[in-house]
């Protein structure tokens, strides 16, 4: 099961905070641009293409969870790192 793609503008800069920021709260980081994330039972696979958006698709998530909830938790999370001037994220 993998989701439709959620696109995230996100610049170099704020590509390193958020690492940073995931890495910080436990969420293991994958090497380089590419690869998957997991916490609390869903996985993700992302992709940062370098320059300014990070590609984000669902690939694992409990049944009872819907896609939905789980894209509006990622948005929100990347519009709270935005909201605090370390990143740009849109």
């Amino acid at each position: 099961m993998a989701s439709q793609p959620i696109v995230i503008s996100l610049t170099p800069a704020g590509f390193a905070v958020c690492e940073q920021r995931l890495v910080s709260a436990g969420v293991a980081f994958p090497e380089g641009n590419s690869g998957f994330l997991t916490h609390e039972g869903v996985t993700v696979a992302c992709e940062y293409n370098g320059r300014d958006s990070l590609t984000v698709r669902i690939v694992h998530k409990p049944c009872l969870v819907s896609e939905g909830y789980i894209e509006g938790k990622i948005r929100g999370w990347f519009a709270e790192v935005s909201a605090t001037g370390e990143a740009q994220c849109q």
